[in-house]
This record gives structure tokens, sequence and C-alpha cells, in this order.
């Protein structure tokens, strides 16, 4: 057997194997769709009194800068907010809209939002302490199965990156800003 010959045959052993990985991968993917979820929790103390507060993050025109895909305003916006709520906005695109739906509401205190009529990703719980309130945050992060290629993508740049964060900071990070914003709002209501 020739030298060309043999690196050939691992070529196409090397094909065969990547070709059943993805079918594999891909056929997982398709069934679980979603990985376990994660949660996530931060908190701060901010100098506002509980019900200013609550009257700044719960206003539907401030509450969106702060909810998934902050990107644009809310359309047709309610007057009274309630356990089934729903928010309405265009996506990054403007093809398809993404829908925000009020699952928890108990004023002052508790307040979640998610994409589901009946699971929330996003729990905020304020606490009187004296004149000032403390804003806790839970999320509940949900990721999708990338597709192989995207996998892959990673995979090699994780690898070959100094400063790469892992995912439990990354999931973090995106709660503490998540906080940071709701806290921002609750401060310097843009409404």
């Amino acid at each position: 057997m020739e030298f060309s010959e043999i690196v050939l045959a691992i070529i196409g052993v090397g094909l065969s194997v990547l070709i059943a990985w993805i079918i594999d991968y891909e056929t997982r993917r398709r069934k679980k769709g979603r990985v376990d979820s994660f949660f996530k929790e931060a908190d701060d103390l901010v100098d506002i009194d509980i019900i200013t507060c609550w009257k700044n993050i719960t206003n539907p025109k401030n509450m969106a800068y702060y909810t998934v895909g902050y990107y644009s305003e809310f359309e047709d916006m309610p007057d009274e907010i309630e356990p089934g709520t729903v928010f309405k906005r265009k996506g990054f695109t403007s093809q398809y809209e993404t829908n925000t739906y009020v699952v928890l509401w108990e004023p002052p205190k508790i307040f979640a939002w998610g994409n589901s009529k009946n699971d929330w990703h996003d729990r905020v719980e304020l606490k009187k302490t004296g004149d000032r309130t403390r804003i806790f945050l839970e999320r509940k992060l949900s990721p999708s199965i990338p597709p192989w290629n995207e996998f892959l993508f990673v995979i090699i740049s994780q690898r070959f990156s100094k400063n790469s964060q892992n995912d439990d900071e990354r999931r973090q990070w995106i709660t503490d800003d998540r906080l940071e914003r709701i806290i921002s709002v609750c401060e310097n209501p843009p409404n």
C-alpha cells in the first residue's frame, strides 16, 4: 500500500467518524432541545424606599430596559399589571414578535416574568431595609443546545483563547448585568 493510499484511507475514516458524530449529535439535540436549567442569583442594596423602587421597576414603560430583548419598547402596553399580563414587542429584525408574560405579581415585593405563561425566567424580590431596599434577582437560564457547527466552534475557540470565561462565569455575568439594569431603572427611571 502506498503512502497516498494510507493518507486517503485515514482521511476517509476521519470523515466517516465526523459524519457519524454529527448525525448522532443532531439527533440527540433535536430530541432534547434544551440543556438543564441553571439558577443564578444576585442582590444589591439601593438607597430608594421599597414603594418607589417597586413603582419604577414595574412601570410598563421602564420594563423594556431590563427584560429579555430590551432592544425595543413594548407594544400596546397595559395600564395595569397582574399575573398573566402579556407584553409584546418586535424582535431584532422586526420579523418576529416576542412575548413577555408576568408570572408572579405580589406588590410591592415579588415580581417574575418569562417567555412562557406558566414559568418565569427572571424573579425579582424586594425587601425593605430601613429606608433602603435590597433587590434580589434570581434567573433561571435554560440555554438551547447549539447546532453541531456552533458547538465545535465554541470548543475550538475556548481551547485557543487564553482568557475565556467558563459557562458558570458567563451565566453569573449575565445575571449581574440584569441586576445592574434593574437597579439603574429603580434609581433613575427613564420614564
